[in-house]
């Protein structure tokens, strides 16, 4: 039986996250959605989605009724891994590269995997626990199923801005790998 992951694209249509000259976080975390579910798919593994409308609330409605859902899906079908996925920022634009974001021992390991993996290729990442993040994160804490919240890469970090402008359907095809390989392990 195929493993089951509940992608996110963070934020909203209304609620967009980080915002720069350049950029609109939802628009990457929602193109990084895209990818990412098709490339997994072609692995074959199961991926759902949210339903579009979703993405029409403001905050905190969509984070709120994102949860509920991953849970509502959780309790009929088992989701093996539930992912968020976003783009970081920094008053530093030296920051770069990707972090894993977890808060249980299991979203570890599995944050740790990805991170390797993105290291394996030359990729600047890093598994974050929410205690050494000093965050408490909703879609973290209230999920059900394992949740991890990937912060694809810093939208003011100046290397990771070319990476945006120039190559991140590579960044997120590599971004499914690390999931593929956390999975599969």
């Amino acid at each position: 039986m195929a493993k089951r992951i509940f992608l996110c694209a963070g934020h909203s249509k209304v609620s967009p996250g980080y915002v720069t000259r350049e950029f609109r976080e939802f628009d990457l975390n929602y193109e990084a959605l895209k990818i990412v579910s098709k490339r997994l798919q072609k692995m074959g593994f199961e991926v759902i989605e949210l339903d579009e409308a979703v993405y029409d609330l403001p905050y905190p409605q969509y984070l709120t009724r994102r949860i509920e859902i991953i849970n509502e899906t959780h309790a009929s079908r088992r989701i093996d891994l539930a992912i968020d996925l976003h783009h970081n920022s920094s008053s530093s634009v030296r920051a770069n590269g990707s972090w894993f974001i977890y808060g249980s021992e299991s979203g570890g390991q599995l944050s740790r995997i990805m991170a390797a993996s993105m290291q394996s290729i030359g990729h600047k990442a890093r598994d974050i626990s929410l205690e050494e993040l000093g965050r408490r994160l909703g879609f973290i804490k209230k999920t059900h199923p394992v949740a991890v919240i990937i912060e694809n890469a810093f939208m003011s970090g100046s290397v990771d801005k070319l990476i945006l402008r120039f190559a991140r359907g590579l960044l997120y095809n590599a971004v499914a790998d690390a999931i593929a390989d956390s999975l599969n392990s």
